[in-house]
């Protein structure tokens, strides 16, 4: 215990020493020109510099370019490396992730999934854009969340949580989503192929290519082919479908899917 008591000893007096008022009132008076100059650039030239973090730019909330996070809404982009990265293949797969929104899959055998969004439901209160073109139904009916709107090319998904009734009209009442896709390359010729299986044999192929005309004209293909074991409601029940015979046999979502792009040329 002594040995202890003579190492504290030390240690309590170095600490008395530092709050000592004493000894502080002995160091020198701190001054404003003691600072180093760091030469620095005045405030203003700090706000011009782009941001260090890649902010998505956005067009749907305000019908405008701006940077997301000064879009007068709430707005979350999920860019193309992030539709790859999650294997994204429909739009409802996108919806499935995103905060706010729930799907319930094949709610309505007339338009598929029903996507509530907030706690709202009713898919006639959202209104889908592809480049900013309104793709719903023109009565105000449910917009089909089926598989038959792929996102394996669009470079971005815009979703504008809140009513936007004032740009897109009196339906766009819990979201707006705007599927900006790919522009076609302009060195030339771009195709990409690629497949996918899943459960209850689920395949998929699908082809995508891109060209430019002239300097005013680029053309864009897609072509896609779905198929699985599940029950096709066209066939088992042509009498009720053929009043639905614009849109394609329902599949229920599969639960596993594995993908992988077959190629990609650029001519």
């Amino acid at each position: 215990m002594d040995n202890v008591d003579d190492k504290d000893t030390p240690l309590t007096d170095a600490a008395d020493e530092d709050l000592d008022p004493d000894a502080m009132d002995d160091e020198e008076d701190f001054e404003e020109d003691d600072l180093p100059d760091l030469d620095l650039p005045p405030l203003e030239e700090f706000a011009a510099q782009p941001y260090l973090v890649d902010v998505p730019t956005v067009f749907s909330a305000s019908l405008r370019e701006e940077r997301s996070t000064e879009a007068p809404a709430t707005v979350i982009v999920i860019d193309k490396l992030e539709i790859r990265r999650r294997g994204y293949s429909q739009l409802v797969d996108v919806l499935r992730d995103l905060p706010g929104f729930e799907t319930i899959e094949n709610y309505f055998s007339e338009f598929g999934t029903q996507v509530p969004v907030r706690g709202i439901s009713g898919n006639n209160k959202i209104v889908v854009l592809v480049d900013g073109m309104r793709v719903n139904p023109p009565g105000g009916e449910n917009f089909p969340f089926r598989r038959d709107f792929s996102v394996r090319f669009a470079e971005r998904v815009e979703i504008v949580y809140g009513s936007g009734s004032t740009l897109y009209g009196q339906d766009a009442i819990s979201a707006v989503i705007n599927v900006v896709m790919k522009k076609p390359s302009d060195d030339g010729k771009t195709m990409e192929i690629g497949g996918e299986v899943g459960r209850n044999s689920e395949r998929e192929i699908w082809a995508w290519s891109s060209k430019q005309l002239n300097n005013e004209v680029k053309i864009t293909t897609f072509l896609q082919y779905h198929d699985s074991d599940l029950t096709k409601l066209d066939e088992e029940y042509p009498a009720y479908w053929q009043d639905f015979s614009m849109l394609p046999a329902q599949k229920p979502m599969p639960t596993a899917r594995a993908y992988a792009p077959i190629a990609t040329i650029t001519v």
